[in-house]
């Protein structure tokens, strides 16, 4: 892991701007270097492992689901429908045979259906299964992610949450007037997904620890793993990976794990397509996430609040935020994934779209509107020119052929007859898989494994997509993107905030956006919700960007107003031409930093802006006007809100960033004022956030 000692961020005044660190010697790396994360590693032979708990001892009326991670006793409601507060211990592990000192890494799956009918792949959310229905191995669904990080040298253990989902929001469609058992909801979901992850971990250090002593399952091959582990896991260098509600689960996690971590140190989280019900963030380890832009299910993009949090709550670790443009949320797993598993799966983005048609009685000719430009969608007629695509093989069919008698009976097209079209820009499966794995080791790799200096600068320039002197980024080939198709943001450790006054010089047109925080902690009383927040008071007080969705902004909803909660850095709004000084309060030394970044959005599609800055001295000189290195974070986001149902564009904040060796006739070790000259073109605005100098070893 690459150590830096020093940061500054900047703050304005009523918003936070922060200053993250970055990398100055990057360069030495970034030419000649064919280190890539996403290619396999030294370890050739992979071992893999099962193991399950049957354990009657710790649950009489049902063996094969042991744990209790739930805060109530079975509960029977008035239809008849049973609850349990016990789950399934299951995991599958993989790691490279033979080696000692293993760093570990638990993969955590998200809510998805748990139980299909082998005969007719027909799939539904409940637990314990049926007598004719078997599991989904949603815990399976990694093993790619697996084997690969195995092949570098780690231990991973994927483990299973059926019972958690089902329990968490249970659905009996055949006795719809069912009733939850009092903590039965996502909150309760959320801390039982961090209850399980500590038994699996304490289960496999006993394993660790004691060897076949100890007891990791009920099967031979369980007792084999026992003694294969036995003295090779180094439990002080833990990653936790988790996806859609998983993510929640991995965070609380490192919450408790932060106050009770003799035997168990988690020095990294890993999100992909995370929830964020319960606005959370990382206060102790490092932070990466992974936002799937065409992300159907959580289509919100609301873990990207958790990234926001985590930067203004925790400077002691380096955090992360990547963009997947062509992603959606299921093909991370593949047991999500069409084509790859037989029930239960789905193309979340066109699944999504097909959950906002109103009626299933909609006419193909209708459907045909939401062939999302970017995203895809569903399209009537094969022969369409309308859209670039190729067409998608869609498996999933019995999320759509539920509603085909109905619609049939009523003289429609069946919705398994049209096509889902995929635009050029979606990601595949397995351009999905590539670009996780290749993101995924990078980022345990920084804080969980000591890489030589060449390849840690190397795997710090592909974290952030640091360009090299050509100029281009730098994006692992492994992992099959362009820099069209992935976008960044970071913040880097070692973080001191400082404080700036705003002043808008000559025709400036920027405007200070009040940081607005809820009221209330997060709850579901509308009674209790701020009336000012409303979107006509927003626009009517020049907040930022009140009508535009943003995954950096929380909404509520009360008597058909919405009320936004911004609980990002959003701070400084920008548009038409102008410049804005940033004033430090207190002169200071940045000759040993190397770069300036900020986070910035462009709301208008219709012209790319430009922005440029200057750095003011104490004693009065300017420096000449540098561009930003990266001048194409400042394209609009893609997506036509219309043909979308209104969830793209996304208004998301990407990383600029200007090398400061570009600034001359200034002296660096006594800078007073930072000002930023921009022209966003009509109708355009600009949101910065996080202005940051960065500082290096």
């Amino acid at each position: 892991m690459l150590k830096l000692k020093y940061t500054y961020y900047i703050k304005v005044v009523l918003a936070p701007l922060f200053i993250s660190t970055t990398i100055s010697n990057l360069s030495l790396a970034t030419e000649q270097n064919n280190y890539d994360p996403g290619e396999k590693g030294e370890f050739n032979n992979i071992a893999t492992y099962e193991y399950k708990i049957i354990d009657k001892e710790a649950n009489n009326n049902d063996p094969n689901n042991p744990f209790k991670p739930f805060d109530f006793d079975d509960y029977i409601d008035v239809e008849g429908v049973k609850y349990s507060p016990y789950v399934e211990v299951e995991g599958v592990t993989y790691f490279p045979e033979g080696q000692s000192n293993l760093p570990v890494i638990v993969l955590l799956h998200g809510r998805h259906v748990t139980c299909y009918n082998i005969e007719n792949n027909k799939a539904e959310m409940r637990w314990p299964c049926k007598e004719d229905q078997s599991s989904i191995p949603s815990y399976k669904g990694y093993e790619y992610l697996g084997k690969h990080l195995a092949s570098q040298g780690y231990f991973v253990v994927s483990i299973s949450a059926n019972g958690i989902n089902a329990i968490e929001d249970f659905r009996d469609f055949e006795k719809p007037n069912y009733t939850k058992p009092p903590l039965a909801n996502s909150k309760a979901g959320k801390s039982a997904r961090a209850r399980l992850i500590n038994h699996h971990l304490n289960l496999l250090w006993a394993a660790h620890t004691y060897g076949t002593n100890t007891k990791l399952g009920n099967s031979d091959k369980a007792n084999e793993l026992a003694g294969k582990i036995e003295g090779r896991l180094d439990f002080q260098r833990i990653g936790l990976m988790g996806h859609s509600r998983g993510g929640e689960g991995v965070l609380d996690y490192a919450k408790f794990n932060a106050v009770k971590n003799d035997i168990f140190n988690v020095r990294s989280v890993l999100l992909i397509g995370s929830t964020n019900t319960h606005n959370m963030s990382l206060t102790n380890a490092s932070l990466g996430s992974i936002l799937p832009y065409c992300d159907g299910d959580v289509k919100n993009l609301e873990s990207a609040r958790i990234f926001d949090k985590t930067i203004k709550v925790n400077s002691n670790n380096p955090h992360y935020q990547w963009t997947f443009m062509g992603g959606n949320h299921n093909y991370f797993n593949t047991t999500w994934s069409p084509g790859l598993f037989s029930a239960g799966t789905q193309d979340d983005w066109v699944g999504g779209l097909y959950l906002k048609i109103e009626s299933v009685f909609t006419p193909l000719s209708e459907i045909k509107y939401i062939l999302d430009p970017h995203c895809g969608g569903y399209a009537a007629d094969k022969d369409s020119k309308e859209f670039d695509y190729y067409p998608f093989s869609y498996s999933g069919a019995n999320f759509l052929s539920q509603y085909d008698a109905k619609r049939e009976s009523n003289g429609l097209k069946s919705f398994t007859s049209i096509i889902v079209a995929m635009p050029k820009s979606r990601f595949s499966e397995a351009k999905t898989q590539n670009a996780a794995k290749a993101y995924t080791s990078a980022f345990f790799h920084d804080s969980l494994k000591e890489l030589n200096q060449e390849d840690n600068l190397m795997n710090r320039a592909y974290l952030i997509g640091k360009k090299n002197e050509s100029a281009e980024t730098q994006i692992p080939p492994s992992s099959q993107l362009n820099t069209n198709e992935i976008k960044f943001a970071f913040q880097l450790e070692n973080s001191e905030m400082l404080k700036v006054n705003i002043n808008n010089v000559g025709d400036s047109n920027a405007i200070n956006c009040t940081l607005l925080k809820s009221t209330t902690s997060y709850n579901d009383d509308e009674s209790k919700r701020n009336p000012d927040y409303t979107t006509d008071k927003l626009k009517e007080n020049n907040y930022c960007h009140p009508s535009i969705p943003s995954p950096h902004t929380r909404a509520y909803y009360n008597d058909d107003k919405t009320a936004i909660i911004f609980e990002s850095n959003l701070s400084l709004r920008l548009q038409s031409s102008g410049s804005t000084e940033l004033s430090l309060r207190n002169v200071k030394d940045i000759s040993q930093s190397d770069t300036l970044s900020f986070r910035v959005y462009s709301v208008n599609k219709s012209v790319v802006p430009e922005i440029s800055v200057q750095l003011l001295d104490a004693y009065g000189n300017a420096s000449h006007q540098v561009s930003i290195d990266n001048p194409e974070v400042l394209n609009a986001l893609p997506g036509n809100s219309k043909q979308s149902m209104g969830i793209l564009p996304r208004a998301l904040l990407h990383t600029a960033t200007v090398k400061l060796s570009k600034f001359n006739n200034v002296d660096l070790s006594q800078v007073t004022t930072l000002r930023l000259i921009y022209n966003t073109g009509k109708g355009n605005v600009l949101d910065i956030a996080d202005i940051t100098f960065s500082k290096t070893d």
